[in-house]
């Protein structure tokens, strides 16, 4: 079966439910299926298997190696203390990496880039990319192998800062910081299926993860998750057991 856009996941969440069959004798990953929700499974396909602006991957990554950050460019204290609460976040989630804050850039293998969309365009490559007008948006090189470096941009001038209260602004200006760097984690597509997501594509300004954020990002940091994963061997593994039992 192909799936040509992110309307077909629907179909495919509806699939998924056979993964609540008993009776069946798994090993990993489909023994995961115990442990994580059938609907945090079917958000895992959409959002690790897709991306904004690009659609549909035919494999998803993740890193194997802790993450060191280093903040470049036009920022405030406001943005640094931004960057360093989304990093305590996530590594209060306890995955199998670590995140910290590197002492310089050579040590870094997230570089982190405040500044306007000129500034961005030359420091990440963005030139000969087409791209919407973003708040933020993260580069990842492609690969065969785990994710090894990454960079990350945040727009000063972004108008969507200048269509809100200053409150709200400064709650966005934290929100992307930490939508962003999941993203570059592997979860990198967006979905319209629940509202209190961080990855609900119809906006919003959530300040933490919903608790099936939490179950997809777990999930995908599970040691029996591949490093690169292919979407059709992710099909295969958790439809294996409804076609065989």
């Amino acid at each position: 079966m192909t799936i040509t856009n992110q309307k077909n996941f629907v179909f495919f969440a509806l699939c998924f439910i056979v993964l609540i069959l008993p009776g069946c004798n798994h090993s990993n990953p489909q023994d995961l299926k115990q442990k994580y929700s059938v609907e945090a499974i079917n958000y895992f396909y959409e959002t690790v298997f897709y991306e904004d602006n690009v659609g549909r991957h035919e494999f998803g990554r993740k890193w194997n190696q802790d993450l060191y950050f280093y903040v470049n460019g036009d920022f405030s204290k406001n943005d640094l203390d931004n960057v360093s609460s989304a990093i305590s976040y996530l590594d209060s989630l306890a995955l199998p990496i670590n995140f910290y804050t590197a002492s310089d850039s050579s040590s870094a293998n997230v570089s982190v880039y405040y500044g306007n969309y000129s500034y961005l365009e030359e420091r990440m490559g963005l030139k000969n990319r087409k791209y919407e007008p973003f708040v933020g948006i993260a580069y990842t090189p492609g690969g065969n192998s785990a994710i090894e470096w990454t960079k990350v941009g945040f727009a000063n001038d972004a108008r969507k800062y200048k269509r809100i209260c200053k409150q709200d602004s400064a709650k966005l200006r934290y929100r992307v910081v930490l939508e962003e760097f999941t993203q570059m984690l592997g979860v990198s597509g967006d979905s319209f299926h629940y509202p209190n997501s961080m990855f609900f594509e119809g906006g919003g300004i959530r300040l933490n993860f919903s608790d099936i954020d939490k179950e997809v990002v777990k999930l995908l940091y599970e040691p029996s998750i591949p490093v690169r994963y292919s979407r059709l061997q992710f099909e295969k593994d958790f439809w294996r057991c409804a076609l065989s039992c």
